[in-house]
């Protein structure tokens, strides 16, 4: 299973003024497990508030998370939203890395 992740800032929680701060591009997770991406991402990346849902052969699937965690300026004394979405793919054409999420074993 390989993974891709958007990180989406929202400067002192403004919905509306959203802005990309870093996607990665396809990697392979560390394990096949969706249950356990889904809770290691929660509590990585916060709260999920959403599916992703992606169209396929006119169908909407879903194929991913959105994720919300307030976080901390560094330096000043701001707070902002960053919202994280992750989307599962089967393999895509090109890998950027492997196994950049590890999970640890129970």
């Amino acid at each position: 299973m390989y993974l891709k992740e958007i990180y989406i800032a929202y400067p002192k929680g403004d919905m509306e003024k959203g802005f990309r701060v870093r996607e990665s591009g396809p990697y392979e997770a560390s394990t096949d497990d969706v249950k356990r991406l889904f809770q290691s991402f929660q509590k990585k990346c916060g709260r999920c508030v959403s599916r992703v849902y992606t169209d396929k052969d006119g169908e909407s699937k879903p194929t991913g998370w959105v994720f919300r965690k307030r976080m901390q300026y560094e330096g000043i004394d701001s707070k902002f939203i960053l919202e994280t979405r992750v989307i599962l793919h089967e393999k895509p054409d090109e890998v950027i890395w492997k196994g950049i999420l590890t999970i640890p074993n129970k």
